[in-house]
Order: structure tokens, then C-alpha cells, then sequence
């Protein structure tokens, strides 16, 4: 894998804290990651991707988390909305336990171009995108491409916000 423990591992996890080069091993930190049984990964736009999907009917309704986060974000979120909208979180790219694009690839236009072919490789067309921090400013570049996205709610944060913004929207 590509998680490189440093230190006396307890409970599955290193007891040191991470370097900047470590990822996350699904093997071992996926076991108590938020809604596992939804997660699932696929490779796109030559990027290996973590990706969680819930719910049946209703909406697509797309979340994207903020910088230096993950689809944990949305650990209580995703099954409220999956109870009426098709939902889709993913750790983004150099996030979680999504792959690393190049640096060059890393800026708003480069994560865009990455979402977009996750979406594609997903056959997933958003109605609703619900971003976080910066995740809200990766909606606001996909909005330009998606001509079908109905709803666009900018989170800055997401508890205070969750009613007003979102409770409206399905």
C-alpha cells in the first residue's frame, strides 16, 4: 500500500502523526472511515479516485468538502440526503484516499478538469452541487460546464447554514 506507518501501530493505526507523503490505507484507515459500505474506487482522468454513493431516487445531488478534508466531511449529511436525492461525495483529488494529481494540476481550473472526468467516468450529471469552503469554489467553475445543475449552495459553514441553505433544495 501506499501508507508507510511510522511508529508502534495500535488498533490498525501508527501512532505518529502523518508526513506530507504518507496517503491514507484503505486496508487499515478505511475500516472505521464514515459510511464505508458506500464507498467504492474507480480511475479517472488518471487519477485513482474514493468515491461514496447513496440513495436510489430524487436528485443527483453532488457535495464537494473543502481544502485539507475529506468525504468525512459529509459523514452525517450523506445519509440524510440519500433518504431523498441520489448523492455522490468523493474525496477530492491529493485528498482522503483520492490520488495526487501532478502540482501543475493541483490549482481551482486543474481540480475542475479532474471532477469533471470523475463525473463523466461516473455517468453522473449533477441537479444539485453543495460545496464547502473550497469545495464551494470548485462548484462555482463546474456550474460553468453544467448546464443542467438546477441548484448551487455555497457552505461556508455547514452546520449554521444546513436548514437555510440546504432544506429548500429537495
Amino acid at each position: 500500500g501506499r501508507f508507510r506507518p511510522h511508529g508502534a501501530r495500535r488498533g490498525g493505526r501508527s501512532t505518529a502523526p502523518r508526513t506530507m507523503s504518507d496517503s491514507p490505507n484503505w486496508r487499515l484507515d478505511g475500516r472505521d472511515w464514515p459510511n464505508a459500505a458506500a464507498s467504492h474506487f474507480i480511475r479517472a482522468g488518471g487519477i485513482d479516485w474514493h468515491v461514496q454513493r447513496m440513495g436510489l431516487q430524487g436528485p443527483s445531488v453532488l457535495l464537494l468538502h473543502g481544502t485539507g478534508a475529506a468525504s468525512h466531511s459529509w459523514r452525517a449529511v450523506l445519509p440524510l440526503l440519500a433518504e431523498h436525492a441520489t448523492v455522490m461525495a468523493m474525496d477530492l483529488p491529493g485528498h482522503g484516499f483520492s490520488g495526487t494529481p501532478p502540482a501543475s494540476q493541483m490549482g481551482l481550473p486543474g481540480m475542475a478538469a479532474h471532477i469533471g472526468a470523475l463525473l463523466e467516468a461516473e455517468a453522473v450529471r449533477p441537479d444539485i452541487i453543495i460545496g464547502h469552503s473550497a469545495g464551494a469554489n470548485e462548484q462555482s467553475r463546474l456550474k460553468v460546464n453544467a448546464t443542467n445543475t438546477q441548484h448551487i449552495a455555497h457552505l461556508s459553514t455547514l452546520q449554521a447554514h444546513w436548514q437555510l441553505s440546504v432544506g429548500g433544495l429537495l
